[in-house]
């Protein structure tokens, strides 16, 4: 398969979904599946495109620890560095951020901004008195992440609209 050989089967298989808009200078906004730093390099390199994407597994070279560190669990905490990752095909500089709602979100990005964000309203449930109470709190977030949270599941709505609910 196309770039397999070259650069791994995960970023070769977002290289081969997004090569329709190379070098349209567009944002590829892409989950956990997708996200690595080498991904990000080869999108730039190959097909001149952006990206905003989560990191999960594949951290090769995204500051991670520091990330967690920084972040220490602290509800609504965010964090930004700016990075250069050291890859196969040389140096990049990247953009890692870390927002921590319920669970820390880690961005790599070649764009986007610390700035803040649109508010989401965001609930919970939590036990009080025995009886659960439901809550409602404003998430503050930073542009970046807020940019990824209302655009990275959007393949999977067109295939739940397209296939119908019981799709894969």
């Amino acid at each position: 398969m196309e770039y397999r050989d070259v650069c791994g089967a995960s970023p070769a298989t977002t290289l081969r979904l997004t090569k329709f808009w190379a070098g349209s200078g567009r944002t590829v906004i892409a989950d956990s599946w997708f996200g690595s730093c080498n991904t990000a390099e080869w999108l730039m390199d190959t097909h001149g495109l952006y990206c905003i994407m989560s990191v999960k597994n594949g951290s090769s070279g995204y500051p991670k620890a520091a990330m967690k560190a920084a972040l220490a669990g602290v509800r609504h905490r965010s964090v930004f560095y700016g990075v250069d990752v050291h890859l196969e095909c040389g140096v990049r500089a990247f953009f890692a951020g870390g927002h921590q709602d319920k669970k820390p979100l880690h961005l790599i990005a070649t764009c986007g901004t610390s700035l803040p964000g649109e508010s989401r309203t965001r609930y919970r449930r939590d036990m009080v008195d025995g009886t659960i109470v439901r809550q409602q709190y404003t998430l503050e977030q930073p542009n970046m992440h807020s940019i990824y949270r209302s655009q990275f599941n959007a393949v999977d709505l067109f295939n739940r609209e397209a296939l119908g609910p019981l799709s894969v």
